[in-house]
């Protein structure tokens, strides 16, 4: 039987769980073996946080998904700060205001340079570190998999088919390709599953698993964002190093310099707004 999840984390007004992967390897494992189970995952960053507060649709579906997975340094650090301040929750607004800075730089530099371990929400479980567990497991349990994938998407469809075809010669999958903007279009290529990747970009993809999860129903269904760019290689990907000391942000922000204010949104905008909120109101978190 499925799990119940142990905690979830409010950051924002968007829920985040703080599981461990072996929990959810469990829950996925179950609903794989049953026929009723829809097992809705999204791996959320900062950006999803921010466009969620914004979009009120959004919002309403990471709120529902199954589990939320925190695919990001930033949010495991939001997570560690609102717990840290929530002993100084009844202080005066102006004591609060210096006190959980400081909070905030202190975790900041616990977790960042001297590689403390989180404790609210331990696990980072990316859309890379998902998808290669679900890969592997489909091609080991025959089950089918189904990657809804745009046309001119950076990993074209012969790279991802070949991709797929060289390093897991025995998984049964198809490759749909979805119009973009996706429309009513997509039900016609739709076809039953057990897994269900998504590869349309956040947003996009979480609105797409959700309007077709009648369609496919599938037993697990995760939006994946760029992760085969970079398993094909299409996207560079930051050393070990540079991931542990949280600073990914700043590599995607050499090799992908157009991305700049999509990265400041989430390494400026992000930590100030949750910053802010946690001294207005726990309310809205």
């Amino acid at each position: 039987m499925l799990i119940n999840n142990i905690k979830k984390i409010s950051i924002l007004g968007v829920y985040v769980n703080s599981d461990p992967f072996a929990q959810l390897k469990h829950n996925i494992q179950v609903s794989l073996k049953s026929s009723n189970v829809n097992l809705f995952i999204a791996t959320v960053n900062a950006s999803f946080i921010l466009k969620a507060k914004t979009n009120t649709n959004f919002k309403t579906i990471l709120n529902t998904t199954a589990f939320n997975t925190a695919d990001g340094v930033s949010i495991q650090l939001a997570a560690e700060y609102l717990d840290s301040t929530k002993k100084y929750s009844n202080y005066f607004v102006f004591a609060k205001v210096f006190i959980y800075f400081i909070v905030g730089l202190s975790i900041g530099f616990k977790h960042t340079l001297f590689k403390q371990p989180f404790k609210v929400v331990p696990n980072r479980i990316t859309g890379v570190k998902l998808t290669q567990y679900l890969l592997n497991l489909c091609q080991k349990q025959n089950k089918k998999l189904v990657i809804a994938h745009y046309k001119d998407s950076l990993t074209s469809y012969d790279l991802l088919d070949n991709y797929l075809a060289s390093n897991y010669p025995k998984l049964i999958y198809k490759i749909i390709l979805v119009p973009k903007p996706f429309s009513d279009v997509y039900s016609t290529a739709a076809e039953r599953c057990d897994v269900l990747l998504c590869t349309l970009g956040e947003v996009s993809q979480e609105k797409y698993i959700n309007a077709t999860l009648s369609i496919y129903k599938p037993s697990v269904a995760v939006g994946v964002g760029s992760t085969f760019d970079l398993l094909t290689g299409r996207l560079k990907s930051p050393n070990l190093v540079i991931k542990s000391m949280g600073l990914e942000w700043l590599f995607r922000l050499i090799v992908r310099p157009k991305r700049a204010l999509k990265i400041a949104r989430s390494v400026i905008l992000f930590p100030t707004l949750v910053y802010f909120y946690s001294i207005k109101t726990r309310d809205e978190m």
